[in-house]
């Protein structure tokens, strides 16, 4: 959650977006010029609980861990079979464990709403930019917020991998300059 308490992210057991859930009183907490970095503090915030839920769970002798979706498990034996074959063709990183993370991990993505209202930037595993249609904003109620940031960060966070199968950065951020 982030600090002025309206704006909460939530990860599924894969790590990946699940929900973002604003109070209703948002508006007079932070404003809609102010709902960009909340939305950013609450994401940093769910990656600090999420690392420290992994790290608790690596300390106990016994943890009890969830098994990841059936698509996450297949790519990380794909992955860890692959890195036994030697090195990719040079200028590539395909068959590495790097090609089977999501791009937003280990690169720069972008993804938009479906309305094209809400654009986010995630690179390295940070949100560093969410831009909102200001105007729409202003009207939309809570619920419809929370669900075009989470479409926003679900897109960008990649359901595709580096090697192109998530937007880019650029075709994102063209995207929404009709909305602005």
């Amino acid at each position: 959650m982030d600090r002025a308490g309206v704006v909460e992210i939530v990860f599924d057991a894969d790590g990946r977006p699940d929900a973002v859930r604003l109070r209703p009183d948002w508006r007079g907490a932070v404003g809609v010029g102010g709902l960009a970095a909340a939305v950013r503090e609450a994401w940093s915030a769910a990656v600090l609980d999420r690392l420290g839920a992994w790290a608790t769970a690596t300390a106990d002798p016994d943890p009890v861990v969830e098994a990841p979706a059936d698509d996450v498990a297949a790519r990380r034996r794909a992955a860890r079979e692959d890195t036994n074959d030697g090195p990719p063709p040079a200028g590539t990183n395909a068959g590495t464990a790097e090609s089977a993370l999501p791009a937003a991990l280990v690169g720069a993505a972008a993804g938009r709403d479906p309305s094209g209202r809400v654009v986010a930037e995630i690179s390295g595993g940070e949100l560093t930019a969410l831009r909102f249609d200001e105007g729409w904003a202003r009207v939309a109620d809570e619920v419809e917020i929370g669900a075009a940031v989470l479409a926003a960060l679900v897109e960008a966070f990649g359901v595709g991998s580096v090697d192109g199968a998530t937007r880019s950065v650029a075709d994102a951020t063209a995207d929404t300059g009709r909305h602005a």
